[in-house]
């Protein structure tokens, strides 16, 4: 891009840097919206016309600051990059919803919001899952290498094994294709996984029992 050095000029520029850094600050993210990044630039069509955003999607899930679009930026394909998170963590100091320790962190205990105890997630862009083991596993699970010292520790709800394994959100993008939504096919459609997300959030946030109405459990509708 051509610089052209007066205050205008400058001023379109950095309007222009600040719009391919991110889609969060938009209110309307209009059809073939170009964002730049490390290929040359991804977009989004929508058959329904722009994305705006006063849909669920874009609103608070629950009482934990987040968002479906927390994960799933427009600008990073509608799931999130190493390179968007480490923006991220150095806009918000660590403190965006994104960072929080129940999977935004390396361990679910963690207490920290420096860079350690987030590396997964700011080096490669993963999330943690917790999965707890069936009451009777038909198989065992043995610990080769855990740098992070919570690959198995104990879900303490039930008493059962709990498993940390680690994913990169999935874009929320054509849907209607899909018959499943999730790594390992764990939510039917997308207002489960919404309605998941928020009960598993709150519980974690010692506020169970909050969950989503029927409209917001309807989201996950523009990105298609």
């Amino acid at each position: 891009m051509k610089v052209v050095w007066n205050r205008y000029g400058v001023w379109a520029l950095v309007s222009f840097l600040s719009l391919s850094a991110g889609a969060a600050m938009l209110s309307m993210i209009p059809n073939f919206q170009p964002f730049e990044d490390g290929t040359g630039a991804v977009a989004t069509f929508n058959t329904a016309g722009d994305i705006h955003k006063d849909n669920p999607f874009f609103q608070s899930l629950g009482t934990n600051g987040r968002t479906c679009e927390t994960c799933h930026e427009a600008d990073q394909a509608f799931s999130i990059s190493a390179k968007g998170v480490e923006e991220r963590y150095d806009r918000t100091h660590g403190t965006d919803p994104l960072f929080a320790a129940f999977d935004g962190a390396n361990c679910p205990t963690a207490t920290s919001t420096g860079r350690d105890a987030h590396s997964l997630l700011l080096e490669r862009g993963l999330i943690r899952i917790g999965i707890t083991l069936p009451a009777t596993p038909e198989f065992q699970i043995g610990v080769v290498h855990d740098p992070y010292g919570c690959a198995i520790t104990t879900d303490v709800t039930t008493g059962r094994p709990l498993i940390s394994v680690y994913r990169r959100p999935l874009p929320t993008a054509n849907l209607r294709y899909l018959s499943t939504i999730m790594f390992g096919a764990r939510d039917p459609d997308a207002a489960e996984q919404r309605a998941d997300d928020q009960r598993e959030y709150e519980f974690q946030s010692g506020r169970p029992g909050e969950e989503c109405g029927a409209a917001a459990c309807t989201g996950h509708r523009a990105e298609r």
